[in-house]
């Protein structure tokens, strides 16, 4: 099925690390070292945003972060039908996949179906890692190979959260000047894989601006706790 629904760049990412290439630093454990793990989301991060698109709501509980999305497509039923695949039933329209979207207009020749779409961003059961530091959640996200990437959720106002990739450049010369604990990798794949294992103080060397990629800005819509960040 061809897909009408504009992935979010944070879903992308997180993608990308679990299942794929195209990043070449990681932790070789999770991030900030010799800082314990949570084992559920603190309380005053909890509650539902939304995010830089209009129709994003992220949804951040206990033990899981998840990103809902819709979409509303119009379209005539023959061009629908040849682009994606669908058969016409009582009420609805059904796609290959068997997933079932409900009728929202039926007049004449076109037709209107509302799209909607869950996916997972955070996981304690998947094996995904939280961490506290210095006032900012950190989202560890492992490889196939058991290394980490890490996301950043910083408050940024009474009922705003930032979300920042932390991104090292896969340079040598940029490496060692902010760690002297790393593994150069050669034989995974063309590129050099850098496998880094700072202690504490160099990793808060780390979270420098220039290496905190803002990835998101989620607005809160509504808190569990009703208490914003600023009067805790």
């Amino acid at each position: 099925m061809k897909t009408v629904q504009q992935k979010a760049y944070l879903l992308i990412l997180i993608a990308i690390t679990i299942y794929g290439c195209d990043i070449h630093v990681f932790f070789s454990e999770s991030v900030p070292p010799e800082v314990p793990t949570l084992s559920e989301i603190p309380m005053e991060y909890r509650g539902q945003y939304s995010g830089d698109h209009a129709n994003d709501k992220f949804y951040i509980e206990a033990k899981l972060i998840y990103h809902k999305s819709s979409s509303y497509v119009k379209r005539s039923v023959e061009n629908l039908i040849a682009d994606q695949e669908c058969r016409i039933e009582v009420g609805e329209i059904s796609v290959v996949d068997s997933d079932c979207y409900p009728l929202a207009i039926g007049n004449g020749d076109s037709i209107g179906i509302h799209f909607y779409e869950i996916d997972t961003l955070f996981d304690f059961i998947r094996g995904d890692v939280a961490k506290m530091h210095e006032g900012r959640l950190f989202l560890n996200y492992p490889n196939q190979f058991g290394e980490f990437i890490t996301l950043v959720l910083e408050p940024d106002s009474a009922s705003t959260l930032m979300c920042y990739f932390l991104e090292i450049p896969d340079e040598e010369e940029e490496i060692k000047k902010l760690t002297s604990h790393y593994e150069i990798l050669s034989n995974r794949e063309k590129h050099k894989v850098f496998i880094l294992t700072p202690t504490l103080q160099e990793f808060d060397r780390m979270l420098q601006p220039r290496y905190l990629d803002r990835r998101d800005s989620l607005i809160a819509t509504l808190h569990k706790n009703q208490v914003s960040w600023m009067e805790r």
